[in-house]
């Protein structure tokens, strides 16, 4: 079993929280994204936070490369935010919204609603290269190897792509309608994923079959979340709610809802592990919570 407490919450977004993204520059920091646009710093144990920036667009992922932070949200730009002073500058790119930043291999990497896959150049952040993966939008990703890459869309697939060659290997039908969040579990080698069907499910990479599906949430699951050392799964739903899982058997282990925890008043729509026994959580409550997670 595993004790939850609640810790802290963070007040001040001023509408839903979409991305929560732990600062390896700085243990015990964090990035926030809102609905309304802002990007804001905080610290762990200090409830005021730090408006860095603003854009005029809901916000979705972020990333810390080069000592700058790379964000993008529904307007699909590319926005680059110095840490520091300096202007924000925006690059215009994919259709409809930018949903993942992330690096294979010190490359940079995003997905797009318009379903493509791009390489970005580090020095210029310019897109270098971008691949028609699917129809629709491109939502999550996970790297199973240094060039091979999954991605979960909104057609309800998640697709095997070698990002060396440019090319999308398999596909294979994942949840309808739409796959919102999946984690690599390199200590088993399968694959976890979440989706609008409210379900949580495991698959073997070996020959590609489904090998367990439970049905996890009562509304969508937002994020899945992999323990940073522990065989543990966090998932986190529209239906207010966070759940702990055995990673291993899909255990339920515990869950955190109201009134039984002072938890989320609306959907959960983000998490992030500041340390192996700190997460945090937001919300379409606008507010952040930290919770102390241990054994």
């Amino acid at each position: 079993m595993i004790h939850i407490e609640w810790s802290q919450q963070y007040l001040g977004h001023q509408a839903a929280i979409y991305a929560l993204y732990a600062d390896p520059e700085h243990p015990g920091e964090f990035i926030s994204l809102g609905g309304e646009g802002w990007i804001a710093r905080w610290k762990r144990g200090y409830q005021d936070g730090q408006l860095i920036a603003k854009a005029d667009t809901s916000l979705f992922t972020a990333i810390r490369i080069d000592r700058q932070f790379l964000v993008g949200g529904l307007d699909g730009r590319l926005y680059i935010i110095p840490d520091g002073h300096g202007a924000v500058r925006a690059i215009e790119h994919h259709r409809k919204g930018l949903y993942q930043l992330f690096c294979i291999n010190q490359q940079l990497f995003s997905l797009g609603a318009d379903g493509r896959l791009t390489l970005w150049d580090r020095e210029s952040y310019l897109p270098q290269f971008s691949l028609p993966v699917s129809g629709k939008a491109l939502r999550c990703q996970a790297v199973a190897a240094e060039d091979r890459l999954w991605i979960g869309s909104s057609d309800g697939h998640l697709h095997l792509v070698d990002v060396e060659a440019g090319k999308t290997l398999t596909s294979i039908t994942a949840h309808q309608p739409s796959v919102f969040s999946v984690q690599y579990d390199a200590k088993t080698g399968h694959l976890i994923s979440g989706g609008r069907d409210a379900l949580i499910r495991r698959w073997d990479l070996t020959d590609l079959h489904l090998q367990k599906s439970i049905p996890a949430h009562w509304y969508t699951v937002n994020q899945l979340l992999l323990h940073p050392s522990r065989p543990l799964l966090v998932s986190a739903s529209r239906d207010r709610t966070i759940k702990f899982w055995h990673s291993r058997t899909l255990e339920l282990l515990k869950v955190i809802e109201t009134p039984k925890y002072p938890g989320h008043i609306r959907s959960v729509n983000a998490l992030a592990w500041l340390d192996d026994e700190t997460l945090v959580s937001g919300g379409d409550d606008r507010s952040i919570i930290e919770w102390k997670v241990g054994e």
